[in-house]
């Protein structure tokens, strides 16, 4: 992971949940999730995992005390005290989890997305995905 990664992944989390996050014996209110049951295929779980503790060693190594959950316990890794959640690799994320993802976001909680083709999840982050183009000469 580059440097300028790092210091963005610190820089939103110290935005959003503010300078509490960095403290001697900080709440862990920040939570990383790997893809795992959203994945398309389950030779990408090591990867996913892999990215996933990339980022959490980043936030904790700057201070920012995180916690990291498979996309399997979703639930908790989107309750209190939770307020930022980094969603790393959630290839295909099923309607449960949108769900959930949503209910967060509604709530106050903000989420990272790294890794994520969803148009589903695009849509659902307020995105609309590109038109396809014509390719050729």
């Amino acid at each position: 992971m580059g440097v300028r990664t790092r210091i963005c992944i610190l820089m939103a989390a110290v935005a959003v949940v503010g300078q509490s996050a960095v403290s001697a014996e900080p709440e862990r209110i920040v939570s990383v999730v790997y893809g795992l049951t959203s994945l398309g295929s389950q030779d990408d779980a090591q990867y996913a995992f892999s990215r996933a503790r990339s980022v959490a060693r980043t936030l904790d190594d700057g201070g920012v005390s995180s916690r990291t959950y498979s996309d399997k316990d979703l639930s908790k890794a989107l309750s209190p005290p939770y307020k930022l959640a980094h969603l790393v690799y959630l290839e295909s994320p099923s309607a449960a989890q949108l769900k959930a993802i949503g209910k967060f976001v509604t709530s106050g909680g903000k989420v990272i997305v790294h890794y994520s083709t969803s148009e589903a999840f695009a849509k659902l982050m307020g995105m609309t995905p590109p038109e396809p183009t014509e390719s050729g000469p």
